[in-house]
């Protein structure tokens, strides 16, 4: 993987091996991982989850190329295709 930003990190480690979950439930588990390891959420962190889903599916319009991390099923529901990153990644 190349660069990822904290929050791309974050969001694989909550969808790993969860196959399909829908957006509300990749909220929770986000903010689930980010109080167990005492990180603070950014203002607007829900917005900032989408844009990271977004930014790192090939499928989506907003996807500018690097790493192809998430996969979108339909409106709603997305799946992670990646495996954790290690603290190097980060």
């Amino acid at each position: 993987m190349q660069h990822l930003t904290p929050m791309a990190g974050h969001i694989v480690w909550a969808m790993e091996g969860k196959g399909k979950m829908t957006t509300q439930s990749i909220y929770r588990a986000v903010k689930n991982i980010c109080e167990k390891q005492n990180r603070e959420l950014p203002e607007n962190w829900d917005a900032v989850v989408r844009q990271t889903l977004q930014a790192h599916c090939s499928s989506r319009p907003q996807y500018k190329g690097g790493d192809d991390l998430f996969v979108y099923h339909k409106r709603g529901y997305w799946s992670c295709s990646a495996t954790s990153p290690t603290i190097h990644d980060l």
